[in-house]
């Protein structure tokens, strides 16, 4: 799955490389929610390819092409479809609201995008830009560049709530929870285009190789902007010492994973940034593909290192409840849509009467409304610090001899903020349910091989997907 995916899922069983044309249930057998996810991704796979195999990387229908990012009124006196009132009605509007965005459809990557209003810049559904100064754009001449960024959010019954809508959540099952939903989010959004190439390029030329070469307009983009990273990992399960063997408590030694439960763990890039050269990230980690949240109902600031939440509920079972000294992510769909900083907070205190919880921490002033669907999203680890100028054959533990390394041994290799990878770990085999990478016992290497000497296994990010 490409995208923001933070169910109670069992795994992801969709490879492409499989070729597979269907799911075939059988009676009387065990049915599991990864049989039906990848039947979707199956259909998916097909229906998109299918419209990029007609449109290309991106395009739209001649007669109803949308997200034209409009900024003139010469550009809406060529719009087609529309009479000289509704024309003066949009001129009026640019006027008002700055840029527009026309309606129709537009297909990227073979997803269909559709924006059945013209819309503000300033004012899109699923994001909120920073103000831009049209005088002094055309003041001191700069050039941008406008883009389409498209993704993949994961919608549960927290972020579904609407008054005003039909809810996914069946009010009849007492809380009792069901299937989820992704939601395409679309963005428009403006890049600024680098000095050197305002200066040495003309800019029309510039405009026709981005439409014509795709690869160039991901360089003119940057990498910084391209989502998810192209880092790789590796991850194992250790074998246990021999001490304590004779303790009846203690899973056995032909048992690499000594968790008494399955489980699909999430290691996610956290913070990344660059200092000196040097290449610094951390990552965190959860055993329940981060999963574990908690709606936010009220809350109020102590101080500037401590504030105090009142939740909807616990969690169901001790599992996936809080307790003191657990790691915490405040979330809203602004969080989410407007790619915000990221910030861990410990968990002092738990009321479970009251249902209030404190968290300590630098924590951020800022205003949780109930509309943008507040809550608490649990980790079950603190950040983990990364140089990966200094990770050379280096493991990283997460729990119950799991360990991941991360891969820089390419020259293009980067990490971006929330880049992650699912960890499918199963009591049966001991072992990571992930495709083995054939690598000598000293120096690793790309390989397409089944087999693996010490049963590390290697996997690319699958992060917030994001097309452009």
């Amino acid at each position: 799955m490409q995208g923001e995916f933070r169910g109670d899922f069992t795994r992801d069983t969709y490879d492409k490389s499989k070729h597979f044309l269907r799911v075939l249930m059988q009676q009387g057998r065990v049915q599991l929610d990864a049989d039906f996810n990848e039947q979707i991704s199956i259909l998916l796979n097909r229906l998109q390819t299918l419209a990029k195999d007609v449109f290309g990387l991106q395009g739209g229908p001649e007669e109803n092409c949308g997200f034209e990012f409009i900024g003139t009124e010469e550009q809406i006196n060529n719009l087609n479809n529309l009479n000289e009132q509704e024309k003066q009605e949009l001129k009026q509007r640019l006027q008002s609201q700055g840029y527009l965005i026309s309606k129709g459809n537009y297909y990227v990557n073979g997803i269909l995008c559709e924006n059945e209003e013209f819309s503000s810049y300033f004012q899109q559904p699923d994001f909120t830009s920073e103000p831009i100064d049209r005088c002094q754009v055309q003041l001191n001449r700069a050039k941008y560049l406008a883009y389409l960024d498209v993704w993949e959010r994961h919608i549960t019954p927290i972020e579904d709530h609407d008054d005003l809508k039909i809810n996914i959540q069946e009010v009849a099952l007492g809380g009792a929870d069901t299937a989820t939903r992704s939601k395409l989010v679309w963005q428009v959004k403006l890049k600024k285009l680098d000095q050197d190439i305002e200066d040495n390029q003309d800019i029309e030329t510039v405009i026709k190789q981005i439409t014509k070469d795709h690869e160039y307009f991901r360089s003119v983009l940057g990498k910084e902007l391209l989502k998810p990273g192209e880092g790789k990992i590796i991850a194992r399960v250790t074998k246990p010492s021999s001490t304590g063997m004779n303790d009846p408590c203690i899973i056995p030694f032909n048992s690499k994973f000594r968790g008494t439960e399955n489980h699909l763990y999430r290691a996610e890039i956290f913070t990344v940034h660059t200092a000196d050269n040097n290449n610094q990230l951390s990552f965190v980690w959860s055993r329940e593909n981060s999963s574990i949240v908690f709606p936010i109902m009220t809350f109020t600031e102590s101080d500037s290192y401590a504030i105090a939440f009142k939740l909807e509920h616990f969690g169901k079972d001790k599992y996936s409840s809080l307790s003191a000294g657990d790691w915490v992510e405040i979330i809203d769909d602004d969080y989410i849509l407007q790619d915000s900083d990221r910030q861990l907070l410990k968990v002092e205190q738990v009321d479970r009467i009251e249902n209030q919880v404190i968290l300590s921490g630098d924590t951020k002033k800022k205003k949780l409304l109930k509309e943008k669907h507040p809550l608490l999203r649990r980790w079950d680890s603190g950040e983990v610090k990364v140089n990966l100028s200094d990770v050379k054959n280096k493991w990283f533990p997460l729990e119950d001899g799991i360990e991941i390394q991360f891969q820089t041994d390419t020259q293009n290799s980067f990490y971006h903020i929330s880049d992650y990878w699912l960890i499918p770990v199963r009591t049966a085999t001991g072992n990571v349910e992930w495709p083995k990478q054939k690598k000598p016992r000293r120096k690793i290497r790309t390989s397409t091989s089944t087999t693996a000497w010490d049963s590390s296994l290697l996997c690319t990010s699958s992060s917030n997907f994001r097309r452009s």
